[in-house]
C-alpha cells in the first residue's frame, strides 16, 4: 500500500485541544501531517529531540490505518493517499513485567520476533524508539537488521530513534529514507512540522545548556562524545534549517507562481475579447464600405438614366459611362484601403501608459470611455440598463456597460470672447454657422438645435448650410427633413455627395 498523507490531522489530538479550549484554557492548532510512505522507499526511520511529534506522527499513521479499516473517513486533504493494509502490528512503550520477568529490552524484541514472524507485504509496521534499552551499539545493530529485514520482505515500516548509525543506514539503503520533526534551533522549540528526507538532531546539549546545566559538565560530555560527533551534529543542524528556509521559499515561489497564471488567464481572455471586438469592427468596416459602394452604384445609373432621358448624344453617353466606372474603381480602391488600414491598426500593439487616476461617478452620455481596458477613447451616446451605445469616430457600437472603464467626462469646447464694436447684424452674421453636429441627440433635442441654426443662417443671409445627422436607423435624418419641408425659408435640401458624409449629411440651400 502506497501512504501520501496531505494535511493530516490527528484526530485525538484535535479533541483534545478543542476540549482545552472549552475549560478556558490556551487556543492550539493541530499542525498538518504531510508524509509519504511506499511509492519509491519502503521504510522510514524518523529522528530529532525529544518531544518533538515523533511519536504523534507515527501514530497518526498508525490510527488511519485503523480508521481506514473500520470505513471512517480520514482528517486530511482529498488529495491524500492511504493504501488498505492487511495487518498492523506496533511496538509502542514499555511493556515490562515483574511477573512475567520481562525488562524494557525483552519486550522490545519479543515484539521484533513477532513483527518478523508474521511481516509481509501488505503489513504495516509501527517501532517506536527502535534499539533502546540495551547498549546503544548492539541495540543500534539489532534495529538495523530488523529493518534490513522487513524492508526485504516489502512490509511498510515507520521506526523512530536517536542512533546516529540508523541514520547512516537511512541515507546509505536503496528503499529506505530519512525523516525528522523540523526544530527551531535559535529558541529550541518544536514546530511539529514533518520533514522528509532529513535526518534530525537529538539538539541534547543544546537543551541541557537551555535549562542551565553547568557548563563545565556541558563542556566534558562535548569532549567525551568526540569532536567528530559534535561536528555531525552541527552538519545536520544546519542542514535542517537551510532545509527548513528552501521550503519556506518554495511555497514562496509556488504561491507567485499561482498567482502568476491567474493573471496570464486573466489577460489572454482580455486579448481574445478583443481580438474579438477587432473582427467586429472590421466586419462592421467593410459593411460601411459595401454601404458606399451601393450608394455611388445608385447615383451612378442615375446619372446614366438622367442622359438618357436628356436624349443625350452617343458618344457624350459613354464618355459618361466610362468617367462613372472610373469613379466606381476608384470607390473600390478606397474601400480596400479602409479596410487594409483598419486591419492594420487592430493587430498593432499600442504601448502601455503609466495608469491615471480614474474618474469617479457613474457612467453618463457623453463621458469618454475605454473599452476592454484598450487605448482609443470613445464617447458615450445611450445608455440603455446594462448596455451602452459608443461612438469610435463616426463607428457605432452597442456593448456591455461592465466592459467599459470611464476615462473622461464630456469634452470641454473652448469658447473665446473678443469684445469688439459691431452692428447688430454683424453680430448675427459672427454667430451665425455654416455646420451643426447632432449624432447623439433625442430627437426634439436635435429639432429644437436645427430650428435655431436655421433661424441664426437666415438672419445671417448665408446661403448653404449643413447639418450632420449620422446614418443610423435613419430616424434622425427623416424627422430634420420633415422639419424642413415645413419650413418657408429653404429653398431645397438634399444629402451630401458620397466622399462628404453622404446619406450621414445633408446640405441646406436657403432662401
Amino acid at each position: 500500500g502506497v501512504i501520501d498523507i496531505r494535511g493530516g490531522r490527528n484526530p485525538v489530538l484535535q479533541l483534545h485541544f478543542a476540549r482545552q479550549r472549552a475549560e478556558g484554557g490556551p487556543a492550539r492548532e493541530v499542525v498538518p501531517l504531510d508524509l509519504r510512505l511506499g511509492d519509491d522507499f519502503r521504510t522510514l526511520i524518523i529522528t530529532g529531540p525529544n518531544a518533538g511529534g515523533k511519536s504523534v506522527a507515527m501514530k497518526t499513521v498508525g490510527l488511519f490505518a485503523l480508521m481506514l479499516a473500520c470505513g471512517l473517513p480520514l482528517p486530511l486533504d482529498p488529495a491524500s493517499r492511504f493504501g488498505l493494509f492487511g495487518r498492523l502490528i506496533v511496538d509502542i512503550g514499555d511493556e515490562q513485567s515483574i511477573e512475567e520477568d520481562l525488562s524494557t529490552f525483552t519486550s522490545h524484541v519479543a515484539n521484533l520476533k513477532y513483527m518478523l514472524r508474521h511481516a509481509d507485504d501488505r503489513t504495516l509496521i509501527l517501532i517506536d524508539e527502535a534499539g533502546t534499552g540495551t547498549d546503544p551499539a548492539e541495540g543500534g545493530a539489532l534495529a538495523q537488521a530488523v529493518l534490513e529485514r522487513l524492508t526485504e520482505i516489502g512490509a511498510r515500516t515507520i521506526a523512530t530513534t536517536h542512533h546516529g548509525t540508523l541514520k547512516a543506514f537511512a541515507h546509505a539503503t536503496e528503499g529506505v529514507e530519512n525523516g525528522s520533526m523540523a526544530f527551531d534551533r535559535a529558541t529550541l522549540s518544536p514546530t511539529y512540522r514533518f520533514q522528509l528526507g532529513v535526518p534530525g538532531s537529538s539538539y541534547a546539549f543544546e537543551i541541557a545548556e537551555r535549562i542551565g546545566l553547568d557548563a563545565d559538565v556541558l563542556a566534558r560530555a562535548r569532549a567525551l562524545v568526540g569532536e567528530q560527533k559534535v561536528s555531525m551534529e552541527e552538519l545536520i543542524a544546519t542542514f535542517e534549517a537551510r532545509s527548513r528556509a528552501l521550503a519556506e521559499r518554495l511555497a514562496e515561489a509556488e504561491a507567485e507562481l499561482a498567482r502568476a497564471r491567474e493573471e496570464k488567464e486573466k489577460y489572454e481572455a482580455m486579448r481574445e475579447r478583443l481580438r474579438a471586438e477587432a473582427d467586429n469592427i472590421r466586419r462592421q468596416a467593410a459593411v460601411e464600405a459595401e454601404r458606399l459602394l451601393q450608394e455611388a452604384n445608385a447615383r451612378i445609373e442615375r446619372t446614366i438614366r438622367e442622359i438618357k432621358e436628356a436624349e443625350a448624344a452617343r458618344e457624350a453617353t459613354r464618355a459618361a459611362r466610362a468617367e462613372l466606372e472610373g469613379f466606381k474603381e476608384e470607390v473600390e480602391r478606397r474601400r480596400q484601403k479602409v479596410e487594409r488600414r483598419q486591419a492594420k491598426r487592430s493587430r498593432r500593439r499600442r504601448p502601455e501608459a503609466p495608469a491615471a487616476p480614474r474618474p469617479a461617478g457613474p457612467l453618463q452620455v457623453g463621458d469618454q470611455v475605454v473599452l476592454d481596458g484598450g487605448g482609443t477613447a470613445a464617447e458615450v451616446l445611450e445608455l440603455d440598463d446594462d448596455e451602452a451605445v459608443i461612438a469610435v469616430g463616426s463607428l457605432r457600437m452597442r456593448v456591455r456597460r461592465d466592459r467599459l472603464t470611464k476615462v473622461g467626462g464630456p469634452r470641454r469646447q473652448e469658447v473665446t470672447v473678443r469684445q469688439v464694436a459691431a452692428s447688430p447684424a454683424d453680430l448675427v452674421g459672427m454667430r451665425a454657422r455654416t455646420h451643426i453636429d447632432l449624432r447623439g441627440r433625442r430627437v426634439d433635442e436635435a429639432l429644437a438645435e436645427v430650428t435655431r441654426f436655421l433661424d441664426e443662417a437666415v438672419a445671417a443671409g448665408l446661403e448653404r448650410v449643413e447639418i450632420l445627422h449620422g446614418k443610423g436607423t435613419g430616424a434622425l435624418r427623416q424627422a430634420i427633413h420633415e422639419e424642413l419641408a415645413r419650413r418657408d425659408d429653404i429653398a431645397a435640401f438634399d444629402e451630401a455627395p458620397w466622399n462628404q458624409g453622404g446619406a450621414g449629411v445633408t446640405v441646406v440651400t436657403l432662401k
